[in-house]
């Protein structure tokens, strides 16, 4: 990794200014700029640097020597100057020899990732006096709730078994009843016809009927004082569960708005806030410390926005020769595709707006965030994939190549990004052997 950052270091002085370069040995790069080639090559040790242009039978013929003619050459092929080669060329942009950039850098992550942490948890903040006497509270009210739960279900089920016990009788009792009535009517046909003697049978049948009818009655009465009884037992249960979620609601909305299922997870939670927040204190110290030891101005001392996708749109601007706005439309039908591809399908899309600047729409939200919102890696993604972007909507008018250093950063799709800017641009890609970028280059092409 240290070999090839340091040879893309020597790639970027001979783009940026080719007579800075000392040293032993030679350096050399091939550059692409649409139809027509080209092979920069410098002799470190004697100070000699030397621009050559392919003809038509693929040898190099010298078209300049010395590095300011070299440059305007390579300026009107149309390589931009040195501060717009940093901003469009290289990703990641070029760290400083003492690592002040990459403390920098690093801190910066951290300090985000914290915020998130603390955003997330901010409901605990102002919630932390008396909270171990809310949670006693709190579990004392959802035990009350409980016995009382258990108490009004048992209850229950011994008046849903008389209940049932009700309903079985009851149909036996109507056909009991239903036999009387039915047996006096036969005895008065047996005794009109027969005799006298069957009006004994034909009073039994209607005592037998109306003993019957009064047991049916009786049960319907029971079967009523049972349903209001059940009914009081709903009502009694519907307010044992509005008390408790009125003694505990602001506890509870805590849990909820935490996504903890426990008292004991919010303890720990309490407790482990103030270390936190000193942690991310002492953070911020540190990150104001090494902002203040680096230069004055110095690009990593500046503010995000200056290093968010407006820099880039100004100097593919001035590289191009139209004005921002119309890079903004040309990236319309390419930006998207490299957002989805570079985040796995995280992020579908960027808007602009003049007053709120850049917005990320996310795949699954309903509403984009602000870039500024976006954690380290997704900020990351994004810068990458402006670049790409960008890099696509100039060519075929203005191609300018793009040096990817071996540590580009996150991205699922990154050696299939760089295929697809292969096709209309140049891509140089420093990265060791084993990575997965050089076996990507093995498979489809390789260079010696």
């Amino acid at each position: 990794v240290r070999v090839a950052r340091r040879l893309m270091a020597v790639v970027r002085a001979l783009l940026c200014d080719p007579g800075a370069l000392r040293g032993s040995g030679r350096a050399g790069v091939s550059l692409s700029f649409g139809r027509d080639a080209y092979r920069l090559v410098a002799d470190l040790a004697g100070g000699r640097v030397v621009l050559a242009r392919y003809d038509t039978r693929n040898k190099p013929q010298r078209v300049a020597t010395g590095p300011a003619e070299i440059l305007r050459v390579l300026r009107e092929a149309g390589l931009p100057d040195a501060r717009d080669l940093e901003r469009l060329c290289l990703w990641p942009p070029p760290d400083s020899e003492d690592g002040a950039h990459e403390s920098y850098l690093a801190l910066e992550r951290r300090v985000k990732d914290l915020e998130s942490e603390f955003e997330e948890f901010a409901p605990i903040a102002d919630q932390l006096d008396g909270l171990e006497q809310r949670v006693a509270a709190y579990r004392t009210a959802q035990a009350e709730r409980v016995r009382t739960h258990a108490s009004i279900g048992a209850h229950r089920e011994v008046l849903l078994e008389d209940r049932r016990k009700l309903r079985a009788a009851l149909p036996a009792r109507l056909a009991a009843a239903w036999a009387g009535g039915a047996l006096g009517l036969a005895g008065s046909a047996a005794a009109l016809r027969l005799g006298p003697g069957f009006w004994e049978l034909a009073a039994l049948g209607p005592c037998i009927a109306f003993a019957f009818a009064l047991g049916v009655l009786a049960a319907r009465r029971a079967q009523g004082r049972l349903e209001s009884r059940l009914a009081s037992l709903r009502a009694s249960e519907r307010e044992a569960e509005q008390r408790f979620h009125a003694d505990s609601r602001q506890l509870g909305e805590l849990l909820r708005a935490l996504d903890l299922d426990s008292c004991d997870a919010l303890l720990r939670v309490a407790d482990e806030y103030p270390r936190a927040a000193l942690v991310l204190e002492d953070t911020r110290a540190q990150l104001e410390a090494v902002r203040r030891a680096l230069p004055e101005g110095d690009g990593m001392a500046r503010s995000r926005a200056e290093d968010g996708p407006e820099p880039m749109l100004e100097a593919a601007a001035r590289a191009r020769g139209v004005d921002p706005e119309t890079l903004r439309r040309c990236l319309a039908p390419v930006l998207p595709v490299y957002l989805r591809a570079l985040s796995g399908g995280a992020l579908a899309k960027a808007r602009w707006e003049p007053e709120r600047g850049w917005s990320i729409q996310r795949a699954k939200a309903p509403l984009p965030v602000a870039l500024d919102a976006l954690d380290a890696d997704d900020r990351a993604r994004v810068g990458l994939a402006f670049r790409l972007a960008l890099l696509e909507a100039l060519a075929p008018q203005l191609r300018v190549p793009l040096l990817v250093g071996p540590e580009p950063g996150p991205g699922t799709a990154l050696p299939r990004s760089l295929r697809r800017l292969g096709a209309v641009g140049q891509v140089i890609h420093f990265c060791t052997a084993e990575s997965d970028a050089a076996k990507h280059a093995h498979r489809v092409h390789r260079f010696c």
